[in-house]
């Protein structure tokens, strides 16, 4: 008896697999603009927002604390200042009242 080869079988794919597979295939073989554009905004993105002044997220959470630091701070100085306005009536009926005892005397 003669001993034939049988040619070594492949793996077969379900035809989901198949499907599944497809858009990878035809992606990794298909340059596109918007390939090459994501590899360009991806390796000079930090110096075109530095260059147009571009904000950034981190940026606009930094500037959102330090705005709400900010009101903070001017709801304790309008607090302080309705105070202040409050003694310097205070001194003011005082200052009156000294220059009419010296008018009097």
């Amino acid at each position: 008896m003669y001993e034939t080869e049988i040619p070594e079988t492949k793996r077969k794919h379900s035809f989901s697999e198949t499907l599944t597979s497809i858009p990878g295939t035809i992606d990794s073989r298909m340059p596109t603009l918007d390939k090459r554009m994501d590899r360009y905004f991806d390796e000079y993105m930090p110096g075109l927002i530095e260059e147009w002044g571009f904000v950034t997220l981190s940026m606009l959470e930094q500037l959102e604390r330090r705005l709400d630091m900010v009101s903070l701070d001017i709801q304790v100085l309008e607090k302080g200042r309705a105070a202040l306005q409050t003694r310097a009536r205070a001194v003011d009926e005082e200052l009156r009242g000294l220059e009419e005892e010296v008018e009097k005397q």
